[in-house]
């Protein structure tokens, strides 16, 4: 089976990363977690453009680069992205910004009584900001290469700037699922949210990351010592 195969089977039958959640929660200072973030976006299969989630992928180290400007110095594209990523950071205040408002609309929502609801994504105030945003991702046709020497016309997004790469990696966020989880743990967004983490939210129950981060372990293991600690208190 083909590293191709195998991605496209991680997407219909497991849970999804997302780019933009992903970014949210970056150290920008912290060199290691930064250069494996890069290189955990490296495509490693041939990208299909009429998929949009294979064009961001390979487009978004190219689009960094673009965005935080060379100045003249001859540096390759990852030295350039990790010696210039402070340029990052009103980006990536400003997608949390609108995380967050989009999870406030979420329990707003949910608290709404009465037969007429305004089911809100994000707040009054930014919605002209993200209307903005996403008016930026144009679409075009494009020529996609396919078996059998054949080449097709498809309709695919045209990512200009990392913006446009960031806020539709967002939107397709929000299209695909109700909220945004934190981890109860260590209190970074979940990219990558199972059915069940969605569905437990839902019913108010708390999410943890899973592997390869220890989240779930320590967030089990803190609630055993709360326990312990509770009940020796009673004993007392």
């Amino acid at each position: 089976m083909s590293k191709l195969e195998v991605y496209q089977g991680i997407k219909q039958n497991g849970p999804r990363k997302w780019f933009a959640i992903e970014f949210a929660n970056l150290d920008l200072n912290n060199d290691q977690e930064f250069h494996d973030f890069l290189v955990s976006w490296m495509p490693e299969y041939t990208p299909n453009v009429s998929n949009p989630d294979d064009w961001y992928i390979l487009r978004m180290r190219e689009l960094m680069e673009e965005q935080l400007e060379n100045e003249g110095e001859n540096l390759d594209y990852t030295n350039v992205i990790m010696k210039y990523r402070s340029k990052l950071i009103p980006f990536q205040v400003e997608l949390r910004s609108f995380i967050e408002s989009f999870n406030q609309m979420v329990e707003i929502n949910q608290q709404q009584t009465g037969m007429v609801k305004f089911i809100n994504i994000v707040a009054p105030e930014k919605v002209e900001r993200l209307n903005q945003l996403l008016g930026k991702i144009p679409y075009s046709i494009m020529n996609q290469p396919m078996a059998g020497y054949k080449i097709a016309q498809v309709i695919a997004p045209v990512f200009k700037d990392f913006e446009c790469c960031l806020y539709y990696n967002f939107q397709e966020y929000i299209n695909a699922h109700h909220t945004i989880l934190k981890c109860a743990h260590c209190g970074e967004y979940i990219s990558n949210p199972s059915r069940y983490q969605l569905a437990n939210s839902k019913k108010g129950y708390p999410s943890v990351h899973q592997k390869p981060k220890s989240c779930h372990r320590e967030y089990r293991l803190s609630k055993d010592r709360n326990r312990k600690s509770k009940g020796r208190g009673r004993d007392e």
